[in-house]
């Protein structure tokens, strides 16, 4: 009870501020007192964030892309959603390659193995926690000839 009227108190003041300010919110869209939210394309709840599961089905419904167009919006929907799926640039390496100028477009099993990778981690993705500034944190980082990584680890 204590945190609930701790929430209330802060959200009271964060309105007073937006109102202070000349701001006004659409009442229909707000949402109060919620366990967690759907935030574009994500559910944030108090300890986690993860993606929507009804943009993850989407990409994982997509079919094989047939050019090149078709290869850059997969590969622009899945890079919405990288912090979710480790190693990416490894895996999609084979996808990247086809977007190189003068690449003739041939899918094949190093191209179809990776677009199914890609879709079955994002499918399955970690639930990532939200920052807790009392916990120690250690960093991690990698790289090769076509990507980089790095990682705050609690």
């Amino acid at each position: 009870m204590v945190r609930l009227k701790k929430h209330d108190k802060r959200l009271y003041q964060v309105l007073q501020k937006l109102q202070d300010s000349g701001w006004t919110l659409n009442e229909e869209k707000c949402q109060f007192r919620k366990k967690s939210i759907k935030f574009l394309g994500h559910i944030i709840s108090a300890d986690s964030i993860r993606p929507d599961p009804t943009k993850t089905e989407a990409i994982k419904k997509m079919s094989q892309p047939t050019n090149i167009i078709e290869l850059m919006r997969f590969l622009g929907m899945v890079n919405f959603f990288r912090k979710f799926v480790p190693n990416l640039a490894d895996m999609a390496e084979p996808l990247h390659a086809m977007l190189k100028a003068d690449t003739t477009w041939t899918w094949g099993p190093n191209q179809e193995k990776a677009f199914e990778r890609i879709k079955e981690s994002l499918c399955n993705p970690p639930v990532l926690a939200l920052y807790d500034c009392k916990k120690s944190v250690y960093s991690s980082a990698d790289a090769s000839s076509y990507g980089i990584g790095a990682m705050l680890i609690k």
